[in-house]
């Protein structure tokens, strides 16, 4: 099995596209002994121009996207599930977490 048909990465070397390989049951040796096969299912992923995740479709086709903003010298990240559940992340100018909040779609 060749890594391209596992991982693709685009020209800043960030992951696009992982692909997964099939489920094995059975003893650890003869896990190390298998060949595994990969399947159609795969994660892919989407970038902005500064280079920060946007958007993860998972191999269900749902999708996950990301929403950035600055308020101050903070930076706040907004990260919706695909429930349309919400994380928060603001972090200061040195990147350290200075809050974290969950909202659901109503967002309380």
């Amino acid at each position: 099995m060749e890594a391209k048909e596992i991982l693709q990465r685009f020209i800043k070397g960030r992951t696009v596209k992982e692909g997964m390989t099939e489920f094995i049951e059975g003893a650890l040796e003869e896990l190390l002994q298998s060949n595994p096969q990969m399947t159609s299912l795969h994660t892919s992923y989407e970038y902005d121009q500064k280079d920060r995740q946007i958007k993860t479709t998972l191999a269900d086709d749902f999708v996950q996207v990301a929403e950035f903003e600055i308020n101050g010298s903070n930076s706040i990240c907004y990260s919706t599930d695909p429930l349309g559940n919400v994380s928060v992340q603001e972090t200061d100018s040195r990147g350290n977490i200075v809050r974290l909040a969950k909202k659901d779609q109503d967002g309380k």
